[in-house]
């Protein structure tokens, strides 16, 4: 077990990341979680950033990342992606692409 503290990037937001993605939308969702991530990089004692597939998206978040530690990809079966997209609050995606 690692002894290093972790935080989940959807944690920080005020409100719920669910219910922030709601009243201002996935623009604004993406430009906070960024300032979010930012912020977190620029600490100085190490820690473990649980991130959502969303935050990769922006090449500015991928090169934050990229120079700011190791980044660790945990690989799923794609039914099991499709499977929790279709819960996701947070899915930006065509609901018709998720259909069965």
């Amino acid at each position: 077990m690692l002894h290093i503290p972790w935080i989940d990037l959807d944690h920080l937001f005020s409100p719920s990341a669910k219910d922030y993605f709601s009243l201002y939308g996935e623009s604004r969702f993406r430009e906070q979680e960024s300032l979010l991530l930012t912020q977190l990089l620029q600490k100085k004692n190490s820690h473990i950033i649980a991130l959502g597939g969303g935050t990769l998206l922006s090449e500015e978040n991928q090169a934050k990342i990229k120079t700011s530690g190791k980044t660790i990809y945990l690989w799923i079966p794609f039914t099991l992606f499709l499977e929790r997209m279709r819960a996701n609050p947070l899915l930006s995606l065509d609901k018709r692409f998720l259909e069965k």
